[in-house]
């Protein structure tokens, strides 16, 4: 069988790219991913800024056009519906521009440019006025300078209320394909072993991917650390109880579209064991209504900890501010690149620092 048809479109409106996506690929096309392309500031004079969508078609859908309805929603596993995508992405955008139109404070220049900084970074309106605020209020009545923006900035990142993570002796590792659970889940076990000289051991329940068990046996042979392979539900107790001696025990997952309610249950099962807790892991390639999606579609499983991958590959890291206003989540972790076990960080405001005021690590 073939692969399923993929194609990236740009457009100036998310109505004009859904058009694009209808008329070449079909009303029965999903997107997989939208986000706005940003324009460096000294050629937006000149030029609109795009919205880029993926979409993509089934093989299924391209070679029995008589397929029903109820038999590709069983075969097909969409990861959006164009109307849903279409409604939340112009919410957002509205709720941000009646914001900005309303509510938004008159700002300082210097602060001005600021907020205009994190905005194409891609934190929203609220995220960037709580900042904003609490910069106003460190500065007073003070002169302000860029040095003295820059502290102020500084201080307000430190004040930020970032919760400690909630850790458990079983953590179950969840999040769509893609993300970069196994990699970082070794990491994190890594680091456990190093700084706080913790037994571990893996369990995979990833039989569905090419290469998954492989690579987290790998990972766990380095490290001397027992590993289970779990090919159905029911071994999970099995499994748990060979690593019984172990302080803490890591549950990969396999990358699901969590949109299908199935999916979700399926991790409420792996993740039953009263001493377990679901970890979800986020990209931050991925656009931030995407997340949205992902964090209202575990809200029933229950997160303990949020993991937010891929600070190397996206110059748009405002999801990190956005997280921290919307969600009462601790951010566990974020990875900063491929490389176990060094390309991994705790969360802290020294981080948000690094990433928002360019300080040395």
């Amino acid at each position: 069988m073939s692969n399923m048809k993929m194609k990236t479109y740009r457009a100036a409106t998310l109505d004009d790219a859904l058009n694009q996506v209808r008329t070449e690929l079909g009303s029965d096309a999903v997107i997989l991913h939208t986000k706005q392309l940003p324009v460096p500031a000294i050629l937006r004079l000149f030029k609109k800024p795009q919205l880029e969508v993926v979409a993509a078609l089934s093989p299924k859908q391209e070679e029995n056009p008589l397929v029903s309805e109820q038999q590709r929603n069983e075969e097909l596993v969409p990861a959006r519906d164009l109307r849903y995508d279409k409604v939340l992405v112009e919410m957002r955008e509205l709720k941000q521009l009646i914001y900005e139109e309303t509510k938004a404070p008159k700002l300082p220049k210097l602060l001005g440019e600021f907020d205009a900084d994190l905005k194409q970074q891609g934190v929203h309106a609220e995220a960037r006025h709580s900042l904003t605020s609490a910069i106003q209020k460190i500065q007073g009545n003070k002169r302000v300078t860029a040095s003295a923006l820059m502290t102020s900035a500084a201080l307000a990142f430190d004040q930020l209320a970032i919760p400690e993570p909630k850790l458990s002796r079983i953590l179950c590792f969840a999040g769509p394909t893609g993300v970069g659970k196994t990699t970082t889940l070794a990491k994190w076990a890594t680091d456990e072993m190093i700084n706080n000289a913790k037994k571990v051991g893996f369990i995979t329940t990833d039989t569905f991917r090419i290469g998954a068990v492989e690579q987290l046996r790998t990972y766990a042979s380095i490290l001397k650390a027992p590993f289970e392979v779990v090919t159905q539900l029911d071994e999970i107790e099995v499994a748990l109880e060979k690593l019984k001696d172990c302080d803490r025990i890591y549950i990969d997952t396999a990358g699901r579209n969590y949109q299908q309610q199935q999916f979700v249950e399926e991790v409420t099962r792996i993740s039953g064991h009263e001493e377990c807790t679901v970890q979800l892991v986020l990209s931050l390639s991925t656009n931030y209504a995407d997340s949205e999606r992902l964090l209202e579609a575990f809200e029933q499983v229950g997160i303990a900890n949020l993991v937010v991958t891929k600070l190397d590959e996206t110059s748009q890291a405002g999801t990190l501010l956005n997280l921290l206003h919307d969600y009462p989540y601790p951010i566990a972790y974020v990875t900063t690149g491929q490389h176990v076990p060094q390309d991994i960080k705790r969360f802290d405001s020294s981080l948000l620092r690094q990433v928002f005021l360019g300080e040395a690590n």
